[in-house]
C-alpha cells in the first residue's frame, strides 16, 4: 500500500544537514524523522492513502539516530502517549515507553480507512531539546495483502507544512 498523502500541523524549519518534514514518517528510514516544536500536546502528522482495511500500525517514536552530537534518541523529546484517529472515526489511545527504540505497534480492530491521524499527547522530555520527535508510521492491511505494509514513494503528496519551513515555532519490519 502506498500513501497518497502526508501533511502535519506543524513541522520545524530545516537544521545543518537534517529535514524535519511529514514525509520522513513514510520514507523508509528510521534515521529521518517529523519533528514539531512546543507545544507538543495537539501536534499532529496525518497519512492518507487507498480505502485499505488496516489491523496494526507501528511507529518508531523520536529520533533514531546517533552522530557526532550524541545519542538524538534521547536527546530529543518523544512521545508518551498519542491518540490514532481514522477516517472512518474510530480512535486509539497508543502508550510509549520512554526508553523503546525501534517500532512499537498496536493491534487494532479491522478497520477500512482512508487516513490516519497521529496526535501528540504527553511526551518523554529530551536530555538537551523540547521538540517532539517521530521516526517512522507503518500500517498492517488486514487480509491477503496482510504483509503489505504503508510503504515509501517519491511521489507521495505533501503539505505546505512539509516543504522545509517552520509552520509552528520554529518499514523494513
Amino acid at each position: 500500500m502506498i500513501p497518497s498523502a502526508v501533511s502535519a500541523s506543524a513541522s520545524l524549519a530545516p537544521w545543518r544537514s537534517y529535514t524535519f518534514g511529514a514525509k520522513n514518517v513514510i520514507d523508509g528510514d528510521v534515521t529521518t524523522c517529523w519533528q514539531a516544536a512546543m507545544p507538543h500536546a495537539g501536534r499532529t502528522v496525518r497519512i492518507e492513502y487507498p480505502r485499505t482495511p488496516i489491523k496494526r500500525i507501528g511507529i518508531a517514536n523520536g529520533m533514531q539516530l546517533t552522530d557526532e552530537m550524541g545519542d538524538l534518541f534521547l536527546m530529543n523529546a518523544r512521545m508518551a502517549n498519542a491518540t490514532l484517529r481514522f477516517s472512518d472515526g474510530s480512535s486509539f489511545t497508543m502508550p510509549f515507553e520512554a526508553s523503546a527504540r525501534g517500532f512499537q505497534t498496536l493491534d487494532v480492530p479491522s478497520i477500512a480507512s482512508e487516513w490516519v491521524e497521529i496526535t501528540v499527547g504527553d511526551t518523554h522530555p529530551g536530555t538537551r531539546w523540547t521538540d517532539v520527535a517521530v521516526s517512522e508510521v507503518a500500517l498492517w492491511a488486514d487480509g491477503p495483502s496482510s504483509a503489505g505494509v504503508v510503504s515509501p514513494t517519491s511521489g507521495v503528496g505533501t503539505s505546505a507544512s512539509d516543504q522545509g519551513g517552520a509552520t509552528g515555532a520554529g518499514p523494513s519490519l
